[in-house]
């Protein structure tokens, strides 16, 4: 996929943004899997390239691919904005990366589960991008979301996305933050209280 992507970006300025989705989708899932082969190898299965996140996952990935080709049959020149492809990548790269970074700073305390027990070796990671937000992975994978859809300029999945993103976040953030009230206390009481989420209306 990455090398269609990067096949479009160079041959066709009509798909450059199209191609520029394929690229950082593809580069999603394989750091995905890769961080949990770095930290957790006992965990690690091909679900773990969260191609099969869910089938709401896989529902929104084709609608926004079926939004953008049935645009860019009808209004092609939308579709090949260099400003809004700019915002869109600038955006997409941040989220992308700090959904990295967060990963590996959280090293073996990373999974893609909500933990319900602590393990022996569980810690509270409060240093580097964790002592700027809570919960960086989810604030980069949120906006990772929308702005993938900016860069595809698909106004429809824009709004869809941030709607969704933003329940599904908030959902899983007030449960897992429960289970992390349960293990560590007031640790993390104080630790929530002075570090925000950063995603609008989470606090």
């Amino acid at each position: 996929m990455v090398g269609l992507g990067l096949t479009l970006c160079v041959f066709s300025d009509r798909l450059l943004g199209f191609g520029l989705y394929l690229v950082f989708l593809a580069l999603f899932h394989y750091f995905e899997f890769i961080c949990v082969a770095m930290f957790n190898p006992s965990s690690l299965y091909n679900s773990s390239f969260l191609i099969n996140h869910s089938n709401e996952y896989n529902i929104a990935a084709a609608a926004s691919i079926i939004e953008f080709l049935i645009e860019f049959y009808f209004f092609p020149s939308i579709k090949s904005s260099y400003i809004i492809i700019i915002v869109g990548f600038i955006g997409t790269a941040i989220g992308f990366t700090i959904r990295v970074v967060a990963l590996i700073t959280a090293g073996h305390n990373f999974t893609h589960l909500v933990a319900e027990q602590k393990k022996d070796n569980h810690v509270l990671v409060t240093s580097g991008i964790y002592g700027v937000m809570r919960h960086p992975g989810y604030m980069g994978w949120f906006y990772y979301t929308i702005f993938s859809q900016v860069l595809l300029f698909n106004p429809i999945c824009i709004a869809g996305f941030a709607y969704v993103s933003w329940r599904f976040f908030d959902d899983r953030i007030r449960r897992e933050e429960r289970h992390l009230i349960e293990f560590f206390g007031q640790q993390y009481n104080a630790y929530k209280a002075k570090v925000p989420t950063l995603i609008p209306f989470i606090k």
